[in-house]
């Protein structure tokens, strides 16, 4: 999740358990709306990718950014030793194959398996931000009728909301939030 139920509850002005499975529902609803716009999980995972390769080439591009560590690199079936690869842009996901030298020596045609962990140590507080807004504007639309645009009781109160179906929006999120997540989003290549 991209944020805790304290920290909506602070945003909230809410104190207090009564709500906290719904608030939890919320974070867990927005998280991976976000994860899935940006094509990616935040938190650090460990993984293994298989890259396979019809022609040479002088890096590999791993998915999961950014690179934190690689623990094992299988090269058609036998495993490099360690310094037998090199991560060269850890937020590029960039594998170099090294020589005991230190040198680069670029990937042959063929299997590659390399075990790694890559994600955020904390989520960026951005992301949590972004999080955060979303579960806040859906808490407060909780219950509303979404074709009602406003509200007034004279003398008492006025209220006015924008209409769901007029809000822009980008892979399913509103468009303020999506440009503030755009540069986490991943590009992927069909």
């Amino acid at each position: 999740m991209l944020t805790t139920a304290d920290a909506l509850k602070a945003e909230l002005d809410i104190t207090g358990p009564d709500q906290d499975l719904s608030l939890e529902l919320l974070i867990r609803q927005w998280s991976a709306t976000i994860e899935r716009y940006c094509r990616r999980s935040f938190a650090a995972v460990e993984a293994t990718e298989t890259i396979r390769g019809d022609r040479q080439r002088g890096r590999l591009i791993l998915n999961r950014v950014p690179v934190v560590s690689v623990t094992a690199v299988v090269l058609n079936g036998e495993a490099l030793l360690d310094g037998g690869w090199e991560v060269e842009d850890a937020d590029a996901g960039f594998l170099l194959r090294m020589d005991a030298s230190g040198h680069s020596l670029g990937w042959p045609v063929g299997k590659v398996e390399v075990t790694y962990t890559a994600g955020f140590a904390a989520i960026p507080p951005d992301v949590e931000r972004c999080c955060l807004d979303l579960c806040v504007r859906a808490y407060h639309a909780r219950g509303r009728d979404p074709a009602l645009r406003s509200y007034e009781n004279p003398d008492v109160e006025k209220m006015s909301w924008s209409a769901s179906d007029t809000v822009k929006t980008v892979g399913g999120l509103p468009e303020d939030i999506a440009g503030r997540l755009g540069g986490y989003r991943l590009v992927t290549f069909a």
